[in-house]
């Protein structure tokens, strides 16, 4: 049994809304350092989500970015092509069924995120370089135990629940969809 899971009694609320609170105040101070980067980023709203999306879905059809994004497949559409005419994402060709064709990433699409969250990253590690060890160990603790707990719990549902798109699609693998000029 997990380390989190052999607490016989749950933690006091006020325990919780206080890590809460902590959390909330950790994102706004990290955003409001960031913000000039992302402000300056000439990614609308939509179109950083579905980077962030593509990010963690390496290989959706136009219609399951839709879906996730809940949008009307024409609007999706359209954002999709404002993607690939930026250089942001590129289309693939399933491998096994050449009828679909998949949307991911490209490179410099991961180079944007990979930017744009590092600023982030940069700067949380400056300020953990000046915790004490006690207190970075007892951060570490936590978050692998909230970590563990979210995983757990991911894992749990998804093998609960299979989507129809899930069960439709017969494989992730992408090739480069061979454009005729």
């Amino acid at each position: 049994m997990d380390q989190h899971k052999q607490i016989a009694d749950e933690p006091a609320p006020e325990l919780i809304e206080a890590a809460l609170e902590a959390q909330q105040r950790i994102s706004q101070a990290l955003h409001r350092l960031s913000a000039a980067e992302w402000v300056g980023s000439d990614l609308s709203m939509a179109q950083l989500k579905a980077l962030l999306i593509l990010d963690t879905h390496p290989a959706l059809t136009i219609g399951q970015l839709a879906c996730k994004m809940e949008l009307a497949k024409p609007a999706a559409s359209v954002l999709v092509d404002k993607l690939v005419q930026a250089g942001y994402v590129e289309r693939a060709e399933d491998l096994i069924d050449r009828r679909r064709t998949n949307i991911q990433l490209s490179a410099e699409g991961q180079r944007t995120l990979n930017r744009l969250m590092r600023g982030k990253r940069d700067r949380l590690r400056a300020y953990l370089a000046q915790l004490s060890e006690a207190d970075l160990r007892a951060i570490i603790q936590g978050f692998q135990a909230l970590a563990d707990t979210i995983l757990g719990d991911i894992e749990a549902s998804s093998t609960r629940v299979t989507t129809e798109s899930d069960a439709a699609q017969p494989s992730q693998s992408v090739a480069p969809v061979a454009r005729s000029h």
